[in-house]
């Protein structure tokens, strides 16, 4: 994930990163701000928000509906 890699200092260097427009990653990071995976420091009001990733590691799994209503897992 670019946020633990380059470890932006605002919205707008990660945007620029994963050359995407401003307001997509600033929606996307939003979200994942509001399910805890990121946080968004403003230390300083006028500062622009530093995306920082709220864990070290992050295991994530995904159910599914199989064809036969059955749920299931996907693995990496």
């Amino acid at each position: 994930m670019t946020v633990s890699k380059h470890e932006p200092e605002s919205i707008r260097e990660a945007a620029d990163l994963v050359e995407r427009d401003y307001k997509q990653v600033h929606r996307n990071l939003s979200e994942l701000e509001d399910i805890g995976i990121i946080e968004l420091k403003n230390d300083r009001p006028g500062q622009a928000k530093k995306p920082k990733l709220a864990y070290d590691s992050l295991e994530i799994d995904i159910l599914f509906a199989e064809s036969n209503g059955s749920i299931g897992s996907a693995a990496p």
